[in-house]
């Protein structure tokens, strides 16, 4: 469920949400067929990369992000409200996107969700933030294109 957290490194309590998948998360890294074998995401369409794409409400960063899932890379992206996600997310591929309720401009929640990108695809090579919303925290954290 998608509720109010606790900052664990904070001695108090703050408004600060952890960032949630909210169950629109698909994990579907293997799909099968109907000849019943099972062929891995690689088999099916090749991964050119991941990219991720903050506060996608913004209709140019849904623009931005379903133009790189059409060119085949591995898409994260966050939104502010599951309300936007869901928005979003419809007919999207399930193996190469990745959706993240979170505000990136707060720092603790900009570091969990380039944990979960990184734990979900792996590297990310470029982020792309059509909001302006991106920090140098994030530059800091990692050796990725920033696109803004």
């Amino acid at each position: 469920m998608c509720g109010r957290a606790r900052n664990p490194q904070s001695s108090h309590r703050t408004n600060t949400r952890e960032p949630q998948d909210c169950g629109l998360t698909w994990e579907s890294r293997s799909l099968i067929p109907s000849g019943g074998f099972a062929m891995s995401v690689s088999e099916i369409a090749p991964n050119r990369g991941v990219v991720l794409v903050t506060d996608i409400g913004f209709e140019h960063g849904a623009r931005i992000a379903t133009e790189f899932l059409d060119a085949g890379w591995s898409v994260a992206v966050t939104a502010r409200t599951v309300t936007e996600l869901v928005r979003i997310m419809a007919g999207k591929p399930t193996h190469r996107f990745f959706a993240i309720v979170a505000d990136p401009t707060d720092r603790w929640q900009a570091d969990r969700i380039l944990d979960r990108v990184t734990t979900r695809f792996g590297a990310i090579n470029r982020v792309i933030d059509p909001a302006g919303a991106v920090t140098s925290a994030w530059l800091q954290r990692g050796s990725f294109e920033a696109v803004a």
